[in-house]
């Protein structure tokens, strides 16, 4: 990409936790902007990870609608896992392994680790070149923080076996997903700040945003 070549993306470092000058609430228009800002660096995976010696973590996850999730709370629902989905593959469902993603999910919720979550959602205000979902274009909303506090296998509709992650927010981090939500821009060269922390140089993304009363419930 022409913006990572030209060293615009920031937050380059993956991490696990909090991205420094992204809050709950934040909005993107494009899924890359997820990644120009470190949040989500997968371009199509629902499921980002890092690796730290011999194991894998989680570190954000798109709940993107291609699966069969379920939300049964503001601050729960139930992520499926990668892998095994004719819909998306276009080929024979099959049973969903404990690898790459689902492991990194599996970890985390072992480690006790938080994992960022970002929720996909139309929005008749956003973009639609294509005119496609009957006019509405679709927004990515950064949800904060959650743990994983349970991990299943079990039958899914297509009768394969497929991973279930129950999601709960991290209370610690506060915020819901009800709160007011924050439209942001593509961080700009010239509009950024810098910190030493960790050994490194972190840059700060200060977008400009717009106050939103609340944002539409996927």
């Amino acid at each position: 990409m022409i913006l990572k070549k030209e060293g615009k993306w920031v937050n380059t470092t993956r991490e696990v936790g909090e991205i420094p000058g992204v809050e709950i609430g934040d909005q993107f228009q494009y899924r890359a902007e997820l990644a120009i800002v470190g949040l989500h660096t997968q371009l199509s995976a629902g499921i980002d990870y890092i690796k730290i010696g011999s194991k894998l973590f989680a570190t954000c996850i798109v709940d993107s609608g291609r699966y069969n999730n379920e939300r049964r709370s503001p601050d729960v629902f139930i992520y499926t896992g990668e892998g095994g989905n004719p819909e998306i593959y276009k080929k024979k469902a099959e049973d969903q392994e404990l690898k790459r993603g689902n492991l990194a999910l599996k970890t985390s919720m072992l480690a006790d680790l938080p994992v960022r979550v970002v929720r996909c959602h139309q929005s008749p205000e956003a973009p639609n070149p294509l005119g496609v979902n009957n006019g509405t274009g679709l927004r990515y909303t950064y949800l904060g923080l959650y743990k994983v506090s349970s991990c299943d296998r079990v039958r899914d509709e297509y009768g394969k076996l497929a991973f279930k992650f129950t999601m709960v927010r991290n209370q610690n981090h506060g915020g819901s997903s009800s709160s007011c939500k924050r439209e942001r821009s593509h961080p700009k060269a010239n509009d950024s700040t810098r910190s030493k922390g960790g050994g490194g140089t972190i840059t700060k993304a200060r977008g400009s945003y717009q106050k939103r009363a609340s944002f539409p419930q996927a």
